[in-house]
Formats: C-alpha cells, sequence, structure tokens
C-alpha cells in the first residue's frame, strides 16, 4: 500500500474476501486437482471490511490522502453503510446486478429485475442512514469506532 502511494496513486479498490474468487474461477479453467485448489482457497484472505479497516488505520497514521473503493461481497445496501462508515469512499456491485439482468430472457423483465435491485440497495441504504443518524454519506463516515 505505502509503496503505491509513493508511486503517485490515490485510489484504491479494496477488493475482499466475500466476492469474486479468482482461484475458483481459474480452477474452473483448468484441471481437476486446480479445481479443487482453487475451491480449498475459495475464502482465501481478509474481508473487505477487515482490509477496509486496516487500510484506513495505516492512512489515518500516516496522514496520506487516498481514497478506498469497497468492493467484493457487497450483497445490500447495509454493507454500502458499514463500508462508508468504516472509510470507503464508494463501493462496487458486482454479483447482485449480473444475477438480477440475467434472471429472465426478457430483455425489459431484466431492465425491470436491476431496477428493482438498485431500489432494494438504495432503500436499504437509506434506513441504514437514518438508523445512524446520517443525513449524508459525509456524515456516515466514521460512524463505526471499532470493529
Amino acid at each position: 500500500f505505502l509503496k503505491l502511494v509513493q508511486c503517485g496513486i490515490k485510489y484504491f479498490d479494496v477488493g475482499g474476501g466475500g466476492g469474486t474468487s479468482w482461484s475458483v474461477i481459474e480452477g474452473e479453467r483448468s484441471n481437476s486437482l486446480n479445481r479443487r485448489l482453487g475451491e480449498l482457497f475459495r475464502n482465501w484472505g481478509l474481508s473487505t471490511e477487515e482490509s477496509l479497516v486496516q487500510l484506513k488505520k495505516i492512512a489515518d497514521q500516516q496522514k496520506i490522502d487516498c481514497e478506498f473503493i469497497a468492493t467484493g461481497g457487497i450483497r445490500n445496501g447495509t454493507q454500502i453503510a458499514k463500508a462508508i462508515a468504516l472509510g470507503a469512499t464508494m463501493t462496487g456491485i458486482g454479483l447482485p446486478l449480473f444475477q438480477a439482468a440475467t434472471k429472465y430472457s426478457d430483455f425489459e423483465k431484466s431492465l425491470e429485475s436491476v431496477d428493482e435491485e438498485m431500489q432494494f440497495f438504495s432503500k436499504a441504504l437509506q434506513i441504514s442512514m437514518f438508523c445512524t443518524g446520517s443525513a449524508s454519506l459525509n456524515q456516515l463516515k466514521n460512524k463505526i469506532i471499532e470493529i
């Protein structure tokens, strides 16, 4: 992280365990031994939340001006709220939107499904903000004191 900062990088995609497992994907593209190994390492590593906490702590201690994008395992609006509270500037959502988009073979139904999924994320984020007394995403930042 520090070497990347020294190179001038300011934006970091923090994708932890719980999201796409590249070991599984690469295993599926290979032989049975590598499939088994890919499955064995499916959950290897830190969660997105743990990764955010550690990187934010280093950034704060070193007074580094950078931004974190939380990806990996973001499945609903409460997880977005937690990621923002832990120091992410934004989040990335993959699997839920992919599943919504491929749920129907009809294009219009697929669009409606994606829209419904986005509404689910939005409403859950709004409720999470209400529950934390946050009127904006900036107010949501740093709401979690200790994890």
